[in-house]
């Protein structure tokens, strides 16, 4: 009995030594990287990174030195790639331990880094890149990734997934630069959009004199650049966005400078401007007007607009390059016209279609041709038609356009604009002080029918008209009287010098018949029905704020300095005018001597202050 126990004991104890040996084998299997290899094995994570880009599976599996076990790939591309497992496998097949590839800038796994790995990879979802990545397609989140395709993502390893990256995959794929392969994979990066470069395109664009540019086409430069501010401030915004909203303002930069303002101002386009039919012989032809964005469609001496022949001119007779396609609102079309080819498109601000003529009508398939690709039936103004028949109208019934009368126009203020415009009345209110014409006209005012607007002044202050002119002869169909409130002597700005007239209107030295409507309502500038020594008093205060401002910094600077800022909020410019009329029982009635002290004091204070202004 003692020997068979004895043998069952040695059974076991060779059975248990069997297991033992076998687990150590087991547990002593390891892998490493050749000495002439680049390959690092991250065992705290289980991860291999430093694999050169299209290396075969052979090549790879020579680059590393198994102990205790045999290697295998789990691999379906030709190359080992991001993705790619390494598994270390015991005699009975039996996985010990895997690693998982990280192939810096390889997206798609295909251990290739190449424009696959950029660009949108189209019928295939489970494969990836750095549009899918920084575009959040589908409501991506980054655990729809493997976390080896997270990390392969940072390229330049930064922590960041961003544009950065892509560009690094550029330098790679034209030879210009290497991808460190042999980093220690991260998981915790972040996707950024990058918006350096539409912050310096913005800076570039905000950079240029407007001013000095067509104002048709910087109207719609400005609504372009405000589309692309909501576009950078969105928090939402993809990288796919801000590229594009970086390439629109680079378009817009390139564009509004090709349209330079003439310098005198326009008389319309026909009325003045009909004698350069000498010049050209048998051809119709346009007349551009830059300044107003009216492109005018006019007959050669058959008395039809062949469009294919037609040559365009400017207002001064011209012959001009068509460049300027982006900065036409209006089309005038004078005559019948000779649809025998594609013509009239690509004009992403077209608002106004005004036909004179009662014979020129379109079918509907001529109308989409005349009209191919203007963006702006999508995203920016609609486009009304006037006409002045019923063929006009059919122009309009094509294209499911407004229709109006000839006849009709209207004059409305320009999104985010303060200005208030009271037709019936005929004033404008609302201007801040200090204003140019030129950014009144772009950002303030806004047109619609047969009619551009321009300035009888080059300040806008009180007593400045807005004058109406019809886009056919020139003519002043309508006129605006400006009143800014505060400013009585109509140099746009409010200061003593108003204060000194609005004294002389106090002491009844200045009637209303003397300084007009327009200066009588501005000197009401505290909007209390009575002009008097308190409206006197505010003016004062802001010829004091003014006079601290110091005029020799930027523009830029002077705007958001405090004492610009108190001097613009100083005076509510948003009232309507109202009926206003001296205070006729102020304090105690002065003396002569009094009077006559007060009148010296102010008349000095109108020659100091004149002087100043000369300075400046």
């Amino acid at each position: 009995m003692k020997k068979v126990l004895s043998a069952i004991l040695a059974l076991i104890m060779l059975v248990s030594l069997s297991a033992v040996s076998a687990f150590a084998v087991v547990t002593d299997a390891s892998v490493e990287a050749a000495d002439s290899s680049d390959l690092q094995i991250w065992d705290d994570i289980g991860y291999i990174t430093g694999v050169t880009p299209k290396t075969s599976q052979e090549d790879f599996l020579a680059q590393l030195v198994p102990s205790n076990c045999e290697l295998t790939l789990d691999c379906s591309s030709t190359y080992v790639g991001t993705g790619t497992v390494v598994n270390l496998v015991s005699d009975d097949s039996t996985v010990i331990k895997s690693y998982t590839i990280v192939l810096y800038g390889d997206l798609d796994c295909n251990g290739e880094v190449d424009s696959y790995d950029k660009i949108s990879f189209l019928g295939n979802n489970k494969n990836t890149n750095y549009e899918y990545i920084l575009d959040k397609v589908d409501g991506y989140l980054k655990s729809d990734l493997p976390a080896e395709v997270w990390a392969a993502a940072d390229s330049n390893h930064d922590g960041i997934i961003n544009k950065l990256d892509r560009q690094t995959l550029d330098s790679y794929t034209d030879g210009k630069a290497e991808i460190d392969q042999t980093a220690k994979p991260g998981f915790d990066a972040e996707v950024h959009i990058y918006r350096n470069d539409l912050e310096a395109m913005l800076k570039k664009f905000e950079a240029i004199d407007l001013s000095i540019y067509s104002t048709a086409g910087v109207k719609y430069a400005i609504w372009k650049y405000n589309q692309v501010i909501e576009t950078y401030n969105n928090p939402d915004a993809t990288q796919t966005d801000i590229n594009n909203a970086a390439g629109y303002i680079e378009w817009q930069i390139d564009s509004v400078k090709k349209v330079r303002k003439e310098q005198k101002p326009l008389q319309g386009v026909l009325a003045k401007y009909i004698n350069i039919t000498d010049e050209i012989g048998d051809n119709s032809y346009f007349v551009w007007d830059k300044n107003n964005g009216i492109l005018t469609l006019c007959p050669g001496p058959s008395g039809e607009i062949d469009v294919p022949k037609s040559t365009v001119w400017d207002v001064g007779g011209r012959p001009v390059p068509w460049e300027h396609s982006a900065h036409v609102t209006t089309i005038v079309i004078t005559a019948p016209i000779n649809f025998s080819d594609n013509f009239i498109h690509d004009l992403p601000n077209l608002r106004s279609i005004v036909i004179t003529d009662p014979d020129v009508y379109m079918t509907e398939s001529e109308c989409k041709t005349f009209l191919r690709r203007c963006c702006n039936l999508d995203d920016y103004y609609g486009i009304t038609v006037y006409g002045c028949s019923d063929k006009n109208k059919s122009l309009a019934d094509a294209r499911g356009f407004e229709y109006k009368s000839l006849d009709e126009y209207s004059v409305s203020t320009e999104n985010g604009s303060d200005i208030l415009i009271d037709s019936a009345d005929k004033t404008i209110t609302g201007v801040s002080a200090g204003k140019s014409a030129a950014d009144f006209l772009v950002y303030d005012v806004g047109v619609g029918g047969n009619c551009y607007v321009e300035l009888d002044s080059d300040v806008v202050g009180t007593g400045a008209k807005l004058l109406v002119k019809s886009v056919i002869d020139g003519s002043t169909i309508d006129e605006y009287d400006i009143v800014l409130y505060g400013d009585v002597d109509g140099d746009g700005l409010y200061d003593a010098t108003d204060a000194y007239k609005v004294n002389l209107i106090i002491n009844g030295w200045l009637t209303r018949e003397q300084v007009g409507e327009a200066a009588w309502a501005a000197a009401d500038c505290n909007h209390d029905g009575v002009i008097d020594s308190l409206d006197a008093e505010l003016l004062e205060r802001a010829g004091l704020l003014l006079s601290q401002i110091d005029q020799s910094k930027p523009q830029s600077e002077i705007v958001t300095s405090d004492e610009y800022i108190e001097y613009q909020s100083l005076i509510d410019q948003s009232p309507e005018p109202q009926e206003s009329e001296p205070d006729i029982t102020p304090e105690p009635e002065p003396t002569v001597f009094e009077q006559i002290i007060s009148f010296i004091k102010q008349a000095i204070e109108f020659v100091i202050n004149f002087f100043k202004g000369l300075i400046k």
